[in-house]
């Protein structure tokens, strides 16, 4: 598919391309050319309905636009400097500096996340203190709403008419957050065999996001969560090399900070602050307050080297080895936040084993390739990659804990250490049996241990074949087939039920399975103005264990692609493509009470979901350059249909319908398009003018996007038993235009 945005770098290019075309006086000797550019201008844009997600990783606000570049090359140096979308939330800036022993790189690029510009809430905040965030409702209007004198969140359908209190205390603002990366890099060449390289790294992610923070309480929550985070990523490596070989020692780390660890919140339904309230849960008392831990500072280490060496016959063998490890020593929070339990140790003798996390994980890494051609018609490569995962956390005793805030129990245990080792080979055999032509044929074995799982091991065999017919002028060809069957051994049921579920559950990525998965791609090339191109390619899992009744059963993928390109002229060029992709998943669950309850093996309480989702996409392009003098014209058009669908079946949905107490999900769709106009004269070599225009085009139906009744658009943020931000899929259609100057120097 060929997407047509108007890109600035493409049209200096071409301007620069077509200055150069130009009859040019010879240029004195000894002077060295300079080419730079200007490109300034104003773009014009309005939005209506959801305007944040057509921004969504972007800013396109009205007002003026700048992009600079300037490119210098001597006999001893060049220079590259570029500055793009100067002033706004997805700027970007490189420079490029290199002689004959130095390269130097500098980068800083911003991306805007754009969740929603209508979102709303009435909780008040963020009070950051230290490294924690709260955020407060008046406690005036909670313990109205406890009394009675408020109207509190819906918890049944005919309460809905009843906007609560929180709806009204409610504050509109915007949700988004912005990551900011600066990237230097520096390479020294000491010698004609000796490299050294320097990389650093800096990211910075700042804002709000849409965050869950409904943990001990009956109702819903949903905050936005303030941002504070940065990561340093530096890298240092020394190499050598010669024409047969190379050997190559780094290091690399990263640095991960979170100035914002904890989170405390309200509740807007609690009970009793006190664990006479045994439930603490099913009658929606929770504690009055929540806290939770947020992401903990940590830090990784990695040495690493790596070797290369050609070999006789036209092979080569390589490797590399590393060491990582891994470290957070957080400060741990207590197990509860609710004063009555922590007032009262002598009843409730909760106690934190260590007082920080003392969490750390080791990496083993290691690959090793061969590859070897000994003559035109046959080929070889062996792959063999290791990979270990030791966890050195200790393990921490949770016998004691406090459940929803609210009770304190003693049915809780140690944590579980979770280790992974990995190792997989593959090898593959070539034929050239005639020109252009070669056939493949492949073994791979995958062995994956770990610990904590259902399975101890998960073992992959895969058989695969494909086909390539390359450099024919009238025909490409690339075929490929896999066959994959995964078996699970060392089954520990205690895994799987110890946590609530059915001992007949396997999880998809924990569970023995047969995959088959093939793809083809063809290339048509009639005359050198036509180009046919066909993409299929289908994939299917089916989970086979005898002893499986619940969980993902089987899902298929399958998609398509045609597309057509003609060149009648070289100032003339026309493209169309359509293509499907359709992704199809089966499960099975049982909805019962743990045993000894009936229910628990009640067959009548089986219920199934099918999923189903379809996407059609169709594209079209027309460029017509310099069939007007001086002048570019493209035109671009991409349209995407998706219907995702869900069907419930089974005697347990069949026994709620008949007594008309289930009601289906609706399919949720969208349907995206896109229109552009790019048009670019020059007046001189120099001089010119670009004009464009975007429209873009975005219908949504999605059941988990809530909005007032008649309002749509307009979140509701009082639904049944929750209140969350407005965050969702909405509508939107946008325009977008551009007036800009170019001059090249």
């Amino acid at each position: 598919m060929r997407k047509t945005v108007w890109m600035t770098t493409a049209a200096l290019v071409l301007a620069s391309a077509m200055a150069q075309a130009q009859p040019q006086a010879t240029e004195p000797v000894g002077v060295t050319p300079t080419l730079g550019s200007v490109d300034f201008g104003v773009r014009i844009g309005s939005a209506s309905g959801d305007e944040a997600r057509f921004e969504r990783y972007r800013d396109l606000r009205t007002g003026l636009f700048t992009n600079l570049s300037l490119d210098k090359a001597t006999d001893t140096y060049l220079l590259n400097i570029k500055a793009e979308n100067i002033g706004y939330n997805d700027q970007a800036y490189d420079g490029l500096y290199r002689n004959g022993k130095l390269k130097a790189t500098f980068s800083w690029n911003s991306t805007p996340l754009n969740y929603s510009y209508e979102s709303m809430t009435p909780y008040s905040g963020p009070v950051i203190s230290g490294n924690t965030a709260t955020y407060s409702l008046n406690p005036v209007v909670q313990n109205g709403v406890q009394t009675g004198v408020f109207a509190g969140l819906p918890a049944n359908a005919a309460a809905l008419a009843t906007p609560s209190i929180y709806r009204a205390l409610a504050n509109p603002f915007n949700l988004t957050q912005r990551r900011d990366v600066v990237n230097v890099g520096l390479a020294y060449a000491a010698t004609k065999a000796v490299d050294l390289d320097f990389g650093f790294s800096t990211t910075k992610k700042h804002g709000y996001q849409p965050y869950g923070a409904s943990f001990a309480f009956v109702t819903g929550v949903e905050l936005p969560l303030p941002i504070d985070q940065r990561t340093n990523d530096v890298t240092a490596g020394l190499e050598w090399a010669n024409a047969k070989g190379m050997f190559r020692i780094a290091y690399d780390g990263s640095y991960f900070t979170n100035d914002i660890q904890t989170l405390v919140w309200s509740s807007p339904s609690y009970g009793p602050n006190d664990t006479t309230n045994s439930s603490g849960y099913s009658n929606g008392q929770g504690a009055s307050t929540g806290r939770m831990a947020l992401a903990p500072n940590s830090h990784m280490n990695v040495v690493s080297v790596t070797g290369l060496r050609k070999l006789a016959h036209h092979s080569t063998i390589n490797g590399v080895f590393s060491i990582g490890d891994s470290k957070q020593n957080g400060e741990l929070i207590p197990f509860t936040i609710n004063t009555f339990i922590l007032d009262n140790p002598s009843l409730y003798p909760l106690e934190l084993e260590r007082a920080t996390a003392e969490a750390g994980a080791r990496a083993y890494n290691a690959a090793l390739n061969f590859t070897s051609r000994p003559n035109q018609y046959v080929g070889f490569t062996a792959k063999y990659r290791y990979n270990k995962h030791d966890n050195t956390t200790p393990t921490f005793n949770g016998e004691e804990y406090v459940r929803f805030d609210q009770v304190w129990e003693e049915t809780g245990g140690e944590t579980e250490q979770f280790d992974i080792t990995h190792n997989t080979f593959n090898a593959d055999l070539s034929f050239t049996p005639i020109a252009f032509t070669t056939l493949r044929v492949g073994y791979g074995f995958d062995k994956t241990d770990h610990t904590s799982r259902a399975y101890a091991d998960l073992k992959d065999n895969t058989l695969r074949a494909s086909i390539d017919t390359v450099g024919n002028q009238y025909i490409s060809l690339r075929g490929t087939y896999e066959h994959t069957t995964r078996k699970g051994e060392g089954f520990d049921e205690a895994a799987i039920v110890d946590g609530g579920a059915q001992p007949d559950l396997r999880f998809f990525d924990d569970a023995s399975r047969k995959r088959d998965r093939g793809s083809i791609v063809l290339t048509l090339s009639p005359t050198s103005m036509v180009n046919v191109n066909v993409i299929y390619a289908n994939g299917k899992d089916t989970y086979n264990d005898p002893a499986q009744e619940f969980g993902l059963l089987d899902n298929s993928n399958s998609s398509y692609n045609v597309g057509l390109d003609l060149t009648p002229t070289a100032q003339v060029a026309f493209g169309v493509s359509y293509g499907q992709d359709e992704y199809k998943a089966l499960q099975e669950s049982r909805n019962a009470n743990p045993a000894p309850d009936p229910s628990w093996t009640d067959p009548n309480r089986n219920w199934s979901l099918n999923n189903k989702e379809k996407v059609k996409n169709a594209s079209a392009y027309l460029d017509l350059m310099q069939v007007i003098v001086r002048t570019d014209l493209r035109f671009g058009f991409d349209f995407s249909d998706s219907n995702n669908a869900f069907v419930f079946g089974g005697p347990r949905i069949a026994a709620l319908a008949a007594i008309g107490q289930f009601l289906p999900l609706p399919a949720v769709t969208n349907q995206w398009q896109r229109a552009t106009v790019d048009l670019k004269h020059m007046f001189t070599a120099k001089t010119g003018i670009a004009l464009a225009y975007w429209y873009e085009k975005f219908d949504v139906v999605d059941f988990a996007t809530i909005d007032l009744p008649g309002e749509p658009g307009v979140p509701r943020i009082d639904y049944l038993g929750e209140i969350n931000t407005g965050y969702g899929n909405r509508p939107y259609k946008g325009n977008t235009g551009f007036i800009r100057l170019l001059y090249l120097f």
